[in-house]
């Protein structure tokens, strides 16, 4: 009779939210405008179930406010709701964005000899697109959630959902083909 192992078992399954347990995701490689590296962004189910939720809430809400504003006509009270009106459809347009990134996208940089483009994409848009001269990168480095850099002396973080393991390679494939970059000590 076979005696069963003791110890620790094996196969158990990783905390999904353990950084260090995902497989690296990201590709490293030439593009036509130079250097490419590309994260993919996975889609969040669970964020998208709130959102909506929260939607319908928020669209309840707001067309409550609307109805009270046509039945007073112009009252005391008329300020207070516009602003809140305002103010809350404001936090629907901020919803309805983090609903639309919870679909997954990605996460761009292309390194050219002049100019670095980080843009940040969902399924839906294109986000938002930020660029850097090239040559005033300086001590690319691993941050422990994600890849920075320092521009003009301020600190930049990009690629904050990469894992280690991806971090670590776009840094070396930074440094190795742009060596101004001058890769830092990990903080």
């Amino acid at each position: 009779m076979a005696q069963r192992p003791t110890g620790p078992r094996r196969g158990r399954l990783r905390d999904p939210g353990d950084r260090k347990s995902r497989a690296p995701r990201a590709e490293i490689g030439q593009g036509r405008s130079g250097l490419e590296i590309v994260l993919p962004q996975r889609p969040s189910p669970g964020a998208g179930v709130f959102l909506v939720a929260w939607l319908a809430g928020w669209y309840f809400g707001a067309s409550s406010v609307l109805e009270d504003l046509g039945e007073d006509g112009l009252g005391k009270d008329t300020i207070m709701l516009v602003v809140w009106l305002v103010i809350w459809s404001l936090g629907g347009v901020a919803a309805l964005a983090a609903l639309l990134k919870s679909f997954g996208g990605e996460e761009r940089m292309v390194v050219s000899a002049t100019e670095t483009r980080v843009t940040t994409r969902s399924r839906f848009w294109r986000g938002r697109e930020r660029t850097y001269e090239t040559g005033k990168i300086r001590r690319v480095r691993t941050d422990g959630r994600g890849l920075s850099f320092d521009y003009e002396g301020e600190p930049v973080s990009v690629f904050r959902k990469a894992t280690p393991e991806d971090a670590e390679r776009m840094v070396r494939e930074l440094v190795s083909r742009y060596p101004h970059m001058e890769a830092a000590d990990t903080a």
